[in-house]
């Protein structure tokens, strides 16, 4: 492998793209520690952590790219970043934590409008405690709501987890 921070960093890209996970990761957490990774690819760090078991991984790289995003003034990032990491927190059984994140999801909803792809993201965790609970209608609504955020929006994260949810 490179050992210099740009030749780790672009391995890492063309490994995440190839989504070699367990190398993605390797050489993104390499890269990071001789230079600090940027937003998207804190993104890709996050991703590629999560896909190879190494969820508490996931979960900070999540949350450095929810910080960049609110100190750039890029709220409809920070909404998606807060979202996976409630996504991933969970998965793990941890609601407590993972609602604190949705929550602070919500909170940016006003910043950003309800057409952004963002707003589909923050309507996801409720569609699943409706289906969870047994509110089938009131799950299928809410999952179709997000399906027509992410086909207003083109979001293919979004029409994919409505599409799973329904």
């Amino acid at each position: 492998m490179d050992d210099d921070g740009a030749g780790l960093l672009e391995q890492g890209r063309s490994w995440y793209a190839q989504r070699a996970w367990d190398r993605a990761r390797e050489a993104l957490r390499a890269s990071d520690t001789q230079q600090s990774l940027g937003e998207d690819d804190l993104g890709r760090l996050a991703v590629s952590s999560f896909m190879s078991g190494h969820s508490h991984d996931s979960v900070d790289a999540w949350a450095r790219a929810h910080r960049l995003a609110l100190d750039a003034g890029e709220p409809d990032r920070a909404v998606r970043s807060a979202f996976w990491i409630g996504f991933v927190l969970g998965n793990q059984g941890d609601e407590a934590q993972a609602g604190g994140w949705l929550a602070r999801a919500l909170r940016l909803i006003p910043e950003i409008g309800e057409e952004s792809p963002a707003a589909g993201f923050v309507l996801l965790p409720d569609a699943v405690r409706a289906l969870h609970s047994g509110q089938f209608e009131e799950a299928a609504e809410r999952f179709g709501q997000a399906g027509a955020v992410g086909d207003r929006t083109r979001d293919v994260d979004i029409q994919a987890l409505s599409a799973l949810g329904q």
